[in-house]
């Protein structure tokens, strides 16, 4: 059995055309040998119509298509018997093919078909050789920025840290340098001040008093008149213009009991002078003790008390320097009853008196006898120990 291929109908054997649709059948295009593709008639659209009843006014046309009854069109309009041949091999041409509607048509268009996805670009792949490239350009910026790091910022720090330690290591070194320089030098300062300081007489007791001699103000009050007692050029000038007289310049203000005495003295002209010391003058008469040292080399220790002068001891020492213009350091020692003499550091006599037991310390300056010169003595550096 053959069946439509439009409609599914089942045709009848030999139909050129569907007896449900109108459409060609195979055996149409067999005895035509025409294409199925090429259509004899150009379309027409046609409606289904229902068949009239049948009717017995026998003078009508019973292939006119009766007035449409149903509300709603057929859509597919069968084609009319064929009609008589009237001449021997006479064709009609078929109607052409209407593709059936299986519903009614609505009134608004298809909607649109959605769009599909737009088309994306591949993802964009790399050659080796331009990662490789890539990569080799990364690695030499990055050591490109390490070596600016270092040499503008690590380097510099590095170099200011190790210049900054150096510096202090420097300055740490001087001071302690210095320091050391420093204590070395107070060290010997303060050795040399105690070796001055200290009593190279008795070696003991304390120095309560030095005065350079230069001026006045060591607070000792030393007597000063223009024609015996002054200070010149720095020093302590002593004279006895008259060589029938000796003349002292004492420290008014001193008072000494246990005590060593010292001063440097030079004769400028004259004879010579010495040291007083256990000072006890009053108005009416000179009490003290003295020695004198002369440019002949000669040395006196006298006892004044009043209009009795007394030798304690006398004689000649060669620690004397002889001459005019030289100079003589002179020390006295007076403990008690015991009074010792020193010159130039070296002992040259001893006694024992009891007659005074303190006083004020001064210079004296005098003729050497009856045959003596007016004398000008200058004295400096004078010093007190006590103990």
């Amino acid at each position: 059995m053959t069946y439509c291929n439009s409609c599914g109908a089942q045709l009848v054997p030999g139909a050129a055309h569907c007896s449900n649709c109108g459409a060609a059948t195979p055996a149409y295009y067999i005895n035509t040998g025409a294409a199925p593709e090429a259509p004899t008639i150009p379309p027409t659209p046609f409606t289904v119509v229902q068949q009239p009843p049948p009717t017995t006014a026998y003078g009508s046309n019973p292939y006119a298509p009766p007035p449409t009854q149903s509300s709603q069109p057929n859509p597919y309009t069968p084609l009319p018997p064929s009609a008589p041949f009237s001449q021997p091999n006479s064709y009609t041409a078929p109607p052409p093919y209407v593709t059936p509607q299986t519903g009614p048509q609505s009134a608004y268009p298809p909607p649109l078909a959605p769009a599909g996805p737009q088309g994306q670009k591949p993802p964009r792949r790399f050659s080796p050789l331009i990662i490789v490239l890539i990569a080799i350009i990364a690695v030499l910026v990055i050591a490109g920025s390490g070596l600016i790091y270092y040499a503008t910022v690590y380097q510099p720090n590095q170099q200011h840290v190790q210049a900054t330690a150096t510096a202090i290591a420097q300055v740490t070194a001087t001071a302690h340098a210095q320091a050391s320089s420093t204590a070395r030098a107070q060290a010997q300062i303060n050795a040399t001040a105690t070796a001055a300081a200290a009593n190279p007489y008795a070696h003991s007791g304390t120095l309560v008093f030095s005065d350079p001699l230069s001026d006045n103000s060591k607070g000792v009050s030393w007597a000063q008149d223009p024609t015996n007692c002054s200070f010149t050029g720095g020093a302590y000038h002593v004279k006895a213009p008259d060589p029938r007289f000796y003349d002292d310049c004492l420290a008014v203000d001193s008072n000494y009991t246990n005590f060593a005495f010292e001063a440097q003295m030079q004769i400028v002209k004259g004879d010579g002078g010495g040291l007083v010391f256990r000072d006890q003058d009053t108005p009416q008469a000179f009490r003290n003790y003295v020695i004198d040292v002369f440019q002949d080399g000669s040395y006196y220790l006298y006892l004044v008390n009043g209009s009795n002068v007394s030798t304690l001891t006398s004689g000649n020492s060669p620690a004397i320097k002889q001459g005019v213009g030289q100079s003589n350091l002179i020390a006295v020692v007076a403990q008690g009853s015991t009074i010792t003499v020193y010159i130039n550091h070296q002992q040259i006599a001893s006694v024992t008196d009891s007659t005074f037991n303190h006083g004020k310390i001064g210079f004296e300056s005098t003729a050497n006898g009856s045959n003596g010169h007016a004398t000008e003595l200058v004295f400096s550096n004078a010093r007190v120990w006590m103990f």
